[in-house]
């Protein structure tokens, strides 16, 4: 294992099991969120990439923070592992209030808040997502989002799989 600084952030390489971390990660937030059901799909063979656990399951725990925050009602949040050509997708959906199509573009803006009707209320700094793009970046990969107002958002993030990772990642 190797540390390497980017800026601020400290990140260790080593291989990650991703569906590993995210049950273990769902498994965190099953305990604290009774109002909320999680739902993990798992793959049927190891999803094996190349990063910082550490930093891979902050990726995740903002992820399930954002869903649980944008479905103050309650409802089904889904976290799926799947395999994809030369890389793992790691996805995040909940049923909540969604985004605006023309907001979504801006969501991984240092300091942008979405603010709407049905989301006003809610707190927060608008750098979450940002600090998730960071290191999903970092780590060689990218991240997406698919939303759909009233019905809830999808966030997508896809890293190399550990056989197809450069051999030298962007500040890793």
């Amino acid at each position: 294992m190797t540390q390497r600084r980017s800026g601020q952030l400290r990140l260790a390489r080593q291989t990650v099991e991703l569906t590993d971390l995210a049950a273990l990660v769902t498994t965190e937030f099953q305990t604290s969120f009774a109002t909320h059901a999680f739902s993990m799909s798992r793959l049927d063979r190891p999803a094996l990439v190349i990063g910082d656990a550490l930093r891979l399951g902050q990726v995740l725990r903002n992820l399930l923070s954002k869903a649980v925050k944008y479905s103050p009602g309650g409802g089904t949040i889904r976290i799926e592992v799947t395999a994809a050509e030369s890389a793992f997708t790691l996805s995040v959906a909940d049923e909540g209030v969604g985004i605006d199509p023309q907001l979504i573009a801006r969501i991984f803006e240092r300091y942008y808040r979405v603010e709407t009707a049905t989301s006003s209320g809610i707190g927060g700094l608008g750098i979450g997502l940002f600090i998730v793009q960071e290191i999903v970046r970092l780590h060689g990969g990218s991240i997406s989002v698919e939303s759909q107002l009233g019905a809830g958002s999808r966030f997508i993030v896809t890293l190399p799989a550990a056989s197809d990772a450069p051999a030298q990642l962007p500040g890793l």
